[in-house]
């Protein structure tokens, strides 16, 4: 009882010494900051302020990488002993959304060492891309190129060949700027995939509908990400019902079955407000056939009657 009371003292003790060897650098770096913010910049060429400016980016890349290791750690810890879960605390303590705290958990598990079940450390999943990270080389969108690539490559390239190309985008991001990075991405996936062929584990990964936050109106945007045989039965059934003169719910009896009438396609000329034109936006004419009760299976419903939804 003696020696674990012991350890304990030795841990606690060892967690205050740190905590303030934490505090006097950051009080050192708010100094260093402050400073830096009571200087003249007006005197300076401009070839110095842009340099200043370069160092001071570099700079923030390289703070962001360190509050990486801060994240990763607390991802570590029991939900109880913090607070709750990881995402919320961060979001609550650094005043930002649920989304930027997930997002920066999951940058933090790509670019941080990973350990095996039996405590074996491996490299990070991007080990070229954490490298320059942390050497703050690199700006966010520079990391969402190059994490776009990875995820997109198809199952079959082989593991060396993604690594490789990897470490290829992480030493032109050093070099580039994040839209440059994306053209050198493109071409890159076109080299190791030139026939763009993807299997149906590759679009599995993929596919999927997330909805965005709601706006004030109380409507929706939604992101759909559909495989090309979801696809080809969205266009065909938006091609028959949701062509100009179809599932109109602004006529009194709206035409489901056949072919539209001349009148229903008559031209704009004939005084029709926007919405019974047969001109209507093909967004427009979506939302209608979508809200005026269809069945993608079986088209609109049998009995032709208007659906008040789709007024909404």
């Amino acid at each position: 009882m003696v020696a674990v009371g012991v350890v304990k003292y030795c841990s606690n003790m060892r967690s205050i010494f740190v905590a303030a060897e934490l505090d006097a650098a950051l009080d050192a770096l708010d100094a260093a900051v402050a400073a830096i913010g009571e200087l003249k910049f007006a005197g300076l060429s401009p070839a110095n302020r842009v340099r200043a400016l370069e160092r001071l980016e570099t700079s923030r890349r390289q703070q962001i990488a360190v509050s990486h290791d801060l994240i990763r750690d607390l991802a570590t810890e029991d939900p109880a002993d913090i607070g709750g879960p990881v995402h919320q605390v961060i979001a609550d303590w650094l005043r930002i959304s649920y989304a930027e705290a997930r997002r920066r958990l999951r940058d933090a598990e790509q670019l941080s060492p990973r350990l095996t079940l039996t405590g074996q450390e491996l490299p990070p999943e991007l080990p070229a891309t954490a490298r320059v990270w942390r050497e703050g080389m690199l700006d966010g969108q520079h990391l969402r190129v190059i994490q776009a690539f990875v995820r997109d490559l198809p199952d079959a390239i082989p593991v060396d060949t993604a690594e490789r190309a990897e470490r290829f985008l992480a030493k032109q991001a050093t070099k580039l700027r994040p839209d440059q990075l994306e053209k050198a991405a493109h071409r890159c996936a076109l080299r190791l995939n030139p026939d763009g062929k993807f299997s149906d584990s590759d679009r599995a990964r993929q596919r999927g509908f997330t909805w965005c936050g709601q706006r004030t109106d109380g409507m929706s945007i939604g992101k759909l990400v559909a495989s090309p045989e979801l696809r080809a039965n969205l266009d065909a059934w938006l091609a028959r019902f949701a062509a100009p003169g179809m599932c109109n719910p602004d006529d009194q009896t709206p035409c489901v079955e056949g072919e539209p009438s001349a009148e229903r396609l008559g031209p704009r000329s004939v005084g029709r407000s926007e919405t019974r034109c047969a001109q209507r936006v093909a967004g427009y004419r979506h939302r209608v056939y979508h809200a005026g009760g269809t069945d993608f299976g079986h088209g609109p419903r049998s009995d032709g009657r208007r659906n008040a939804a789709a007024d909404a």
